[in-house]
């Protein structure tokens, strides 16, 4: 969909009540803004620029009322299938190339090989290809209509009737009940609870199966009650205005406009989003704000940008040097030939039609005649091979997560299958810390209040402080009262905590730890009970939710004692930041000693703070603050402001350090990428200390590494100097670019002045790249993202593959040439946004080692083999042309040439592309060292290519000359006659069937029964087609040849066949036998 260009603009949809209402800003996660062309005029259709006013129980503007909530995802209809689908496929070259060819051989009196024989494949190949595309597209045209024909109940005048959700317009109301998936982007009007909250689940949007609690306006809970009475919601009047639909899952701003009050503001407190459904509430009542393809799960559907595969490109060059060799065969035989024609011009050749012997004319038959040198079915082949190699790695139960096949579990998946071979070329691994590293599993480990520290065990020492220590309560109360977590009451009755984060989560279970157990909340209280057994409500007279730029959250909260507090917490350094200097020295020093003693423990900390706010400043600030949240736009902006105004002056209470749990065996995942030349860059938020320190705890950091180089400067200037003294020591040595054994560790700020200065950037690159290890740390999503794009650039298109598990990850997870996402505690939009998926970091040492180098070899072998196999067959026709005048006749039936690529040689291929296994899995799981044959490329290269070119040109010589020597002279049949030129053709043709497919059991390196089926039954396909075709009036379908009849009978009795077809098969099969010997010498010598 287009970029939105109404950002400044805003929807407005009338609805009832006045309100008074608790604020609730959410954090600020955009989508990337690309789209298509449909979703372009899907965004324009019935929009205005400006505010909109969708009014309730009343007609609707002109534009609006054209809006529909109906889906449609299919990527063709009846009328646009043909010309979208051929002009997609022909912007394919090589399809245009064989289009071209194709034509050229409807030509009279030019094609040499019939009408045919290009055009039948090529049609047969876009007709499977079109049959794929339609079946994908019809699933999808069913899955919309089941959507779009589910039913919802709207208000329709006083009551409620079922409606289809297509029919839905922009501002309905609708019920919603339990469990029930909501049909469109809804603003919260009520809910069978009091209070107006209910519960959802997100799973759908970000795989997050955490309840999240919504609440609605209390103005509109109240007025329309618990009971969801239709009678009175018909009453309601009023408005709602709000941003223009747009693609940010997690920021909403608008405002309820009320006919008799004023203004207040809704955020995603309120917002209730298609894709996600109700859960643990009887019924909700919404109105209608974005439906259809405005919908954010609608404008959020865009499918992960194509990617080429190395080798794809690779052998797109290797195909333009075909086509220009192809040009030059064709101008080399067309000079023969006018040099035949000169020397014979004045002899009666009355048996060669000669209608276009021209110069032209013969360059073009022989073009025609070779055209097949690049294969036909090349894409075709490569599609399938590549769609069984991604369902194996879909289905390797190695990769399952959990083991154990009684628990649900969760697999690997190829999202794409054009970058399976890729796998087994990775040189730089850019990897997330949290969730992808560790567990994203928070346990608390201790806190520290004034200087002294506690662990989780320490409730009674606690306690005892708090006697003389008034921050140990208010420590305990920020952890109970300053979040957003849900409890949430099982069957036992035992409450359980839905927190958004593992954070939060793991804060709350310490606070009940302690003493200070959590107990549940309304949009305008919070309660909790004392380890004194009093039950505490505070009044939430603001909440200030945590965002990634904010880095903290704040409660504004009124107490038993009408006291107004402030309470605060967040990352430690932004927290430290707003503490008030004065009087707090020697705490802060502490403070500050014992984040750094966590950190080196590997433990994440957070500083808790506070203040008392009288109630003037309190007033004036409300003020502002209601101000800023009323605002359409620029609203985050002024919330910010606003916040800024009440954070300041805090007294320090405490700091709290968690610990993150690495996930099973990536330290010895880590361990063994370094051992396969793979460098290992970790981009993390955290501090440095702690980021060290997990280094070493993952094996990124070895004790040889030492001393690490630590680039931390306030500088450019100074920053250039500490990355100089290391990469001058790195080019005496002579070792710039290669795997030296030391760590580079950087911060954010750092890195961000680095980057400012191109020289100083190419430096650092340069110190980077010659090192094993580099860990960035404070760094923002954009920095990961630039970081990726810039080595990637820097080592010239080095392939890259970033693996990460948040939504933050995801702008780094599509700038590498390979994105993995983590199915992790933060969701699934890193999953849903990478080429691959896995469970465990663990995974990816055997989606590399294994799947990746096992499908670089056999996608490797089946391109060199492809081009060999055509090669060898259709070059013998060039040699063919010495002997019949340069005419251009092919040596081969016209239907025989078509059936080589689709049926006599189509199965080898899946052998090699699908079974082929060098070195077993566990070999390559033990012996990282094996990973450096594909990650070279030693398997597919430019020597390699033109090294199968030049066997394949010796090949055809061999097996052309052989028949061509035994069978030129005397007479060979019991008939007398001597052999025609099919006789000679089909000999030749079955010696090139032979060693073709023979040659792929060459290469293999494991064998099953269903290789030797594959291989050998192409050699019996062709045995059975021949004497179908010589009995069975084959030879009168189009392309079909009379002279074949009782073709297998003449060979059969014919010595010359029997003798041509061993002696040549052995030879060219010998051939390759010795070139092995002698390399696998060449590489023991080695």
């Amino acid at each position: 969909m287009p970029k939105n260009r109404e950002k400044s603009g805003s929807r407005s949809t009338k609805t009832n009540a006045t309100q008074d209402v608790q604020l609730q800003k959410t954090s600020n996660a955009l989508s990337p803004d690309t789209s298509g062309i449909s979703g372009f005029v899907r965004n324009l259709s019935g929009r205005s620029f400006g505010n909109r006013h969708i009014k309730l129980n009343a007609l609707q503007d002109a534009q609006l009322s054209k809006l529909s909530n109906s889906i449609s995802t299919t990527k063709y209809s009846l009328i646009t299938f043909l010309p979208r689908y051929l002009y997609e496929q022909f912007r394919k070259y090589w399809n245009v190339y064989f289009l071209v060819i194709g034509l050229m051989q409807q030509i009279p009196d030019v094609s040499p090989t019939g009408r045919w024989n290009t055009i039948l494949p090529l049609t047969f190949i876009l007709m499977m290809t079109a049959l794929k595309e339609l079946f994908e597209d019809l699933h999808r045209r069913r899955e919309d209509n089941r959507i779009n024909n589910k039913k919802v109940q709207v208000l329709k005048g006083n009551q409620w009737k079922k409606t289809a959700w297509s029919a839905l317009k922009v501002g309905d109301i609708v019920r919603v009940e339990n469990k029930e998936p909501f049909p469109a982007d809804l603003i919260l009007l009520s809910s069978s609870e009091s209070t107006g909250i209910c519960y959802i689940e997100t799973s759908n949007l970000d795989g997050e199966t955490n309840l999240k609690v919504r609440q609605s306006l209390t103005i509109t809970a109240k007025v329309i009650g618990n009971l969801g009475a239709p009678d009175k919601i018909a009453k309601i009047k009023g408005g709602i205005e709000c941003e223009q639909p747009n693609k940010k899952l997690y920021d909403f701003t608008g405002s309820l406009n009320l006919d008799e009050g004023e203004k207040a503001p809704l955020s995603t407190a309120q917002l209730l989003l298609r894709g996600s459904k109700l859960m643990n509430t009887t019924f909700i009542v919404g109105t209608v704000v974005y439906s259809g393809h405005e919908s954010k799960l609608m404008k959020n559907s865009q499918k992960v940008p194509l990617k080429d595969s190395t080798i794809q490109k690779m052998t797109n060059i290797q195909i333009i040097f075909l086509f220009l060799m192809l040009l030059c065969i064709g101008l080399f035989a067309a000079f023969f030939a006018y040099l035949q024609r000169e020397e014979l011009k004045n002899e009666s050749l009355w048996y060669l039609v000669l209608k276009k012997d021209t110069f032209i004319w013969n360059f073009v038959t022989y073009v025609i005649l070779l055209n097949n040198l690049i294969p036909i079915s090349l894409q075709f082949t490569l599609e399938f091979v590549k769609l069984g190699q991604a369902m194996f790695i879909n289905w390797d139960k190695e990769m399952r997560y959990p083991k154990d096949e009684t628990l649900p579990g969760t697999f690997a998946e190829a999202r794409t299958s054009n970058l399976n071979e890729e796998l087994g070329q990775i040189k730089y691994v850019f990897s997330d810390k949290t969730g992808t590293l560790t567990q994203n599993i928070m346990l608390f480990r201790f806190c520290a209040i004034n200087g002294k520290k506690y662990s989780e065990n320490d409730k009674e020492l606690l306690r005892k402080a708090s006697a003389t220590d008034p921050h140990v309560e208010e420590c305990l109360r920020i952890l109970s009262v300053c979040h957003t977590v849900i409890p949430d009451k099982d069957d036992s009755g035992k409450v359980e905590y839905n927190a958004s984060s593992p954070d939060e989560k793991a804060f709350v279970d310490a606070a009940r730890d302690y003493g200070f157990e959590f107990i549940g909340r309304t949009p305008e209280l919070v309660k909790f009970k004392t380890w004194d057994d009093n039950i505490l409500e505070y009044t939430v007279l603001a909440l200030i939710e945590f965002t990634s730029s904010r880095k903290r959250m704040s409660a504004l909260i009124k107490t038993e004692k009408g006291e107004i507090k402030l309470y605060t917490k967040g990352a430690d350094s932004v927290i430290l930041e707003r503490v008030a200097k004065n009087g707090q020295e020697k705490v802060l020093s502490k403070a500050q000693e014992q984040i750094d003693e966590f950190a080196r423990d590997g433990l994440r900390t957070m500083a808790l703070g506070m203040r008392d706010i009288p109630q003037n400043e309190f007033d004036d600030w409300h003020k502002e603050w209601r101000k800023a949240s009323v605002q359409i736009k620029d609203r985050d902006e002024a919330l910010d402001k606003a916040a800024i105004m009440i954070e300041k002056d805090l007294v320090l209470v405490g700091i709290t350090a968690i610990e993150d749990k690495l996930q099973d065996y990536v330290p010895e995942t880590i361990a063994n990428l370094l051992e396969a030349q793979i460098h290992v860059w970790v981009l993390t938020g955290d501090k440095q200390e702690t980021a060290i320190n997990i280094g070493r705890s993952c094996k990124m950091i070895t004790d040889d590494m030492c001393p690490l180089i630590q680039i931390n400067a306030d500088k450019v200037e100074d920053a250039e100097k500490i990355i100089m003294a290391d990469l001058e020591k790195f080019q005496k040595a002579e070792t710039v670019g290669k795997d030296n054994n030391k760590a580079v560790i950087i911060d954010g700020k750092t890195l961000g002045l680095v980057y400012e200065d191109p020289g100083v950037k190419n430096k650092f690159l340069e110190l980077g790249t010659s090192c094993k290890s580099v860990i960035c740390c404070r760094v923002s999503p954009s920095q990961k993202a630039e970081v990726v794009r810039s080595v990637k650039t820097f080592t010239h298109g080095a392939i890259t593959l970033a693996i990460g598990d948040g939504a933050n990850d995801v702008a780094m997870i599509q700038s590498a040439r390979v994105g993995v996402g983590i199915s992790g505690n933060e969701g699934l939009q890193a999953a849903n946004s990478a080429d691959f998926s896995i469970a465990q970091f663990s995974f990816l040492q055997r989606l590399l080692f294994v799947h990746g180098a096992w499908n670089y070899s056999r996608i490797s072998k089946v391109l060199l083999w492809s081009f060999y196999k055509n090669i060898t067959l259709y070059l013998v026709n060039l040699w063919y042309s010495i002997y019949c005048m340069w005419s251009g006749q092919p040596i081969y039936s016209t239907l025989t040439i078509t059936l080589f690529n689709i049926i006599f040689t189509f199965f080898p291929a899946f052998a090699i592309g699908l079974l082929d296994r060098p070195r077993t899995s566990d070999e390559r799981m033990t012996k990282p060292g094996l990973y450096y044959c594909s990650q070279n490329g030693m398997g597919y290269n430019k020597n390699v290519f033109w090294r199968w070119i030049v066997q394949a040109i010796l090949h055809s010589v061999i097996l052309f000359w052989i028949p061509m020597w035994s069978m030129g002279t005397g007479v060979n049949n019991r008939h007398g006659y001597s052999e025609g030129y099919l006789e000679l053709g089909n000999t030749i043709y079955t010696a090139v069937v032979i060693t073709t497919v023979v040659k792929t059991g060459l290469e293999k390196a494991t064998w099953t029964f269903l290789c030797f089926v594959q291989i050998f039954g192409s050699i019996l396909l062709w045995t059975i087609f021949l004497w179908a075709y010589s009995y069975f009036t084959l030879a009168n379908i189009p392309g079909g040849n009379a002279n074949m009849l009782n073709m297998a009978f003449i060979l059969s009795e014919n010595f010359g066949f029997w003798f041509s077809t061993f002696v040549a098969s052995s030879l060219t099969i010998g051939t390759d036998i010795a070139f092995k010997v002698i390399e696998n010498l060449k590489v023991k010598v080695a």
